[in-house]
């Protein structure tokens, strides 16, 4: 079985808290029981310092009006063997910090949220090797099981767990901000990224995800 991790931080290669141990810690026990588990993370300034390989494969995703360019770099999981792909788009990641610096929350983390999300389903054209399962880690990556139903049939064969990690951070931002994720109107009604009148990332991935755990 072939496993993504998507998470905005991976310890120890980049972490602010609770969510990095996790995503740096069972992606090795998952390896033990045979699973080929990798993960997907955005190359944040702290990564930078990190030995990587750039893939040769580039993508360009568009968000509102403006397109994006991305590119991939692989690196390893500590001392493992695991691989980690470092998401690059420095006008979007080479920042202080994961979510947000001395001034407060980055203002454009929905998008950085999206492209995060989105890029996820290039990993296969990017990589060659496809995820059977998508494991989106919190509401920065909580979009990813609504870019998966938007773009598959009914028959796909990939699916996509949700890891809610801190209910207290749930991804809210202004109702029109949904229209930036280039996804279908129906999903940001009531039954999917709407609540209470305003976009939550995390209540649109527990719509659309096919398992959801905690931790």
């Amino acid at each position: 079985m072939n496993v993504l991790f998507v998470s905005p931080e991976v310890g120890p290669l980049v972490r602010a808290g609770g969510l990095g141990d996790v995503v740096g810690a069972l992606p090795l026990a998952l390896r033990q029981l045979g699973v080929d588990v990798r993960v997907l993370c955005p190359l944040h300034r702290e990564c930078k310092q990190l030995d990587s390989e750039l893939l040769p494969t580039a993508i360009t995703l568009k968000f509102g009006f403006k397109s994006y360019l991305f590119q991939f770099f692989e690196t390893r999981l500590g001392d493992s063997d695991i691989p980690v792909y470092l998401l690059e788009n420095k006008f979007l990641f080479d920042r202080p910090g994961i979510y947000a610096d001395e001034n407060g929350d980055y203002l454009d983390n929905p998008l950085r949220c999206f492209a995060l999300s989105k890029a996820a389903l290039s990993v296969e054209k990017v990589t060659g090797w496809r995820p059977d399962i998508f494991h989106a880690h919190d509401w920065m990556a909580a979009s990813l099981p609504a870019y998966l139903n938007a773009q598959s049939s009914p028959k796909r064969k990939s699916r996509s767990v949700l890891t809610i990690h801190n209910l207290e951070h749930q991804g809210s931002f202004p109702e029109k901000t949904f229209s930036l994720s280039g996804l279908p109107s129906i999903f940001g009604g009531i039954e999917g990224f709407n609540h209470y009148n305003a976009m939550n990332l995390l209540k649109g991935g527990i719509q659309h995800a096919d398992k959801i755990t905690t931790v």
